[in-house]
Parts: C-alpha cells; structure tokens; sequence
C-alpha cells in the first residue's frame, strides 16, 4: 500500500544549514575555483517523505499517464515512445525478441519485493562555491518479509531541463524508477534551482557542479538506504544515465568521478558505465553553431536567465549579469500567483519556463535570448563587442572536457536530423575523446516526428526506453497490444 511519511516538519530553515567540515573529508574543488568547500561523508541531512509500492501498485505507478507524459503532451509523448521502439530495433541499440505494447508494461519482478522511493536532503556545494542543502530522491526496491535485501546496482539518473517545476524527481517519479523492478536504486538529485531550492536560479550550464552535486546525491542516498535495511552487494556496479540537458550531467557525473572523487568513494560506486544522448556537450561549439544557423531552434538557451544568474559576479568580469541578456526578459511583466514580476525573475525562481515565453519573443535566434547589442541586426554574434567574448569564454570553461578521456564504458547516441540540440557539437566532442577504447557513439535515425521538438523527443525517448531495457533479462519483460 502507498504510504506518504512526513519525516522532519523544520525542511524550511535547512538551506541555511552551514555545511560543517570533518577530520576524515578531502577538499574538492569548487566551479568557480574558489576557496573549497568541504562536505562531510556523512552528508544525509534529513528524510523528507517515503512511499512504498506493492509490485502491483508499482506496475501501476509505471504504466500510467504522468510517466508517459513526463516528457511531453500525452499524444506527442506516445508518438515518441512509437517511434522510440522503432528507433532501437533500426539502429540495433538492442536485439530484442520481444513484442512492443501501448502503454502495457509488464516487467518480471520477485513477488516478495516491494519499491520503496524517498525524498531526502543532502549537503552540497553551490554554483557560487558556498555550501547548499539540496534535495534527491532514491528509490529501490526492499523485501516485504523482513530479510535484509540487497540491490544489484545503482543507477545515477540526471534529469533533463525541467519544462515545469513540478517535475522535479523529488516531486514526481521519473521513468528511471523502472529500473528498481530490476534489483537497482535509482538515485535521482533534483539539482540547485529544484526541490528544496526552487527559488534560486538553476545553473543548468555549469557541467562540473552538475557532477558534484550528483554524486553527493549519490553519497546521501546510500546513508538512506542503509537507514532501510538496504545495502548493495558486495560486487555492486553503478550505471550513469541521461538524455537531453541530462546527458552533459550524466558526462560530467563520470568526469568528476574519474578525476575527483576519492579512492574509497570510487570503490564505494564502483561505477562502470555511462549511457546519454541528445545533449548539449559543447556550448561554446552550440552557440557558434547556432550562429551560423540562426532558424535553428536551441530553445534551451533562453534559459540564460537562470544558467547565468546562478554563478558568482566574478565570472562576468566586471559586468553585471543582466548586462549579458535582452531587455525583453527584464522590463516583460507577468502575473505568478497572484504577484506581479519582471519574466527574468520568474524565470530565475522557476515560476516560468521558455514554453511559457511570449510569442513575440521567439527562441530560435540568437538575439531574442542575448543582450541586443551583442547580436547584429541580422541576428549573429557580434565578435566585436567584449561581452560576446566573455560570454563565449565562460560557457566553454563551464562545459570543458579538457585532459580527460573516459576510464568506464560511455555509450553516447545522438540524432544527426535532432531539431532541438546541433549534431555537430556532439560529433566533435566524440572526435575528441574516440582515441579511448571505452569511448562508443552512435548516430540514431529518429526523423519521423516533425512537429516542434518531435526529433529531439523521440531521440530523448529512446533513451529512456534504454535506461529501462539494460541489462533486463530478455525473458522478463514483454510489451503486449
């Protein structure tokens, strides 16, 4: 039976919790290359709710409307799974000998086995290197006689660019907690800017932080699950996943772990491989691109607002951040519950998102999402104005890939024909790290769907039905009609 507890009543003091340091942490390095903070192994703050599902309430939570529309309109989002199936069996991503349903999903699981799914905080660091309490969810499954249960694997998901608030894992399950009928945790941070601090702006482009606040996620979800009877097994492995904005997350989540995290933390995840696609890797190579395009959509960048305001005033070189983004989103005034604010600062507290934006404001050129005198007339970078430099210098250094090559397997797809994030910058990452061995890309068809984000959704969705196929068995699993 579905069970909602309520944990600790004081969650609304927590983010001005100081993050305190232990004698047996490491300083990690912070984004902004300031002063490291430290956060304590011992990083749990506090539960936030639980839920439990019986394997048939769970099969149930699957199958109904908000995981399929949790990307899309319920039409669109169908259409896109559609053609998400076909997409795997004409690119041979898997070779499956199984027949695909609508909406019916029927996914072996041990009867003795219920999910149980919590919201927790954990400590973290923040965009402006300051320490910060943020919110995740882990879900897995437990056993419902009482024996100690232990999982197979973990699975650190990275979601996408939220398109509402609500949807934010501790919120609203996400697709990925499929993966728990298969014996793995799902762990799921709701990154700055969602859950917990909602109020703050999301700063979706800083690719590092993305990873550290993932695997202190992962950190503070592994204290829950022991508080639940909980532990992996002693050979646990942990698979990275994300599609979209996920995907520079879910890379970066594999970067910092190579690079960053401390022996005992590594042996702790053992992480050993890495699926994404669809993602904006290099934004210096996307707005260029976009440049060069300016028709081509990029909606994502009208989220400057927020990816920028996140960061320290130091990165802007003695500007101020709004001296980098257009009039229109600092003087367009709209009503959010009831209160009156300017569209930039709905944005920056995630009350508004680029669907919501004005039509007279289109996102697909480059100077409806900068500040006018950064862009020509005709719509181009103006390389000649000193902002433009700095702006392009930062987002490069907020999304370098720089002196790492991939040390766990990294299966990479993406869209040559996606109308929403350029192939080429993709491509040209992959050129960069292909020299290893555990580097594997792969260019998917999807082109059937034509309406606005129809590519890039139906690529999206083909790697949320790869988040659910791995490593599941071929005979314990069916999609019936």
């Amino acid at each position: 039976m579905k069970t909602r507890i309520l944990v600790i009543l004081f969650l609304i003091i927590l983010p001005f919790v100081a993050c305190k340091k232990d004698d047996d942490t490491k300083p990690q390095n912070t984004t902004n290359n300031e002063t490291p903070v430290v956060v304590p192994k011992d990083n749990l703050v506090a539960e936030m709710t639980s839920e439990t599902y019986t394997p048939t309430e769970m099969s149930n939570v699957i199958t109904n409307g908000h995981i399929f529309t949790w990307y899309l309109d319920e039409e669109a989002a169908i259409n896109a799974f559609k053609v998400a199936f076909q997409v795997i069996k004409n690119n041979r991503l898997f070779i499956l000998d199984t027949t695909f349903a609508h909406r019916k999903v029927l996914i072996g699981y041990k009867r003795n086995w219920t999910v149980e799914s919590h919201v927790f905080t954990y400590r973290s660091v923040s965009a402006k290197g300051e320490p910060i309490v943020l919110s995740g969810r882990v879900s897995f499954p437990n056993s419902t006689d009482g024996t100690p249960h232990q999982v197979q694997s973990l699975s650190l998901c990275t979601h996408f660019l939220l398109h509402e608030h609500a949807q934010a894992p501790g919120l609203e399950l996400s697709p990925f907690v499929m993966r728990t009928l298969y014996n793995s945790a799902v762990i799921e941070p709701d990154y700055e800017g969602y859950g917990l601090t909602s109020s703050r702006p999301y700063p979706g482009f800083s690719y590092e932080l993305m990873g550290r606040q993932t695997l202190d996620c992962a950190r503070a979800a592994l204290q829950v699950m022991k508080k639940h009877g909980v532990t992996p097994v002693e050979d646990v492995y942990s698979t990275v996943w994300g599609y979209s904005l996920g995907t520079p997350n879910a890379m970066a989540v594999m970067k910092y772990y190579d690079v960053n995290l401390p022996q005992d933390e590594k042996e702790q995840l053992n992480i050993t491989s890495g699926f994404m696609g669809c993602g904006p890797l290099l934004l210096r190579d996307m707005v260029e691109y976009l440049d060069e395009n300016p028709d081509f959509n990029a909606g994502g960048l009208a989220y400057m607002p927020s990816f920028l305001s996140a960061l320290s005033a130091s990165e802007f070189k003695g500007y101020k951040v709004t001296d980098f983004l257009p009039s229109w989103v600092q003087t367009h005034i709209v009503t959010v519950d009831g209160k009156q604010m300017t569209f930039m600062e709905a944005m920056q507290q995630n009350k508004l998102t680029w669907f919501d934006r004005p039509e007279e404001y289109p996102s697909s050129v480059l100077k409806n999402n900068l500040a006018e005198d950064m862009c020509t007339a005709d719509g181009h970078l103006d390389k000649n104005n000193p902002k433009t430099q700095i702006l392009l210098d930062l987002i490069e250094r907020l999304s370098s890939w720089d002196g790492w090559i991939p040390q766990e397997d990294v299966y990479l797809t993406h869209c040559q024909d996606d109308n929403f994030i350029p192939f080429t910058q993709v491509e040209k990452f992959y050129q960069s790290k292909k020299s290893s061995p555990k580097m594997h890309f792969k260019n998917v068809s999807a082109k059937p769907l034509d309406n606005l984000m129809g590519v890039h959704a139906a690529s999206t969705a083909t790697d949320i039905l790869i988040s659910i196929l791995h490593d599941q068995p071929a005979d314990s699993y069916k999609y019936l009609y």
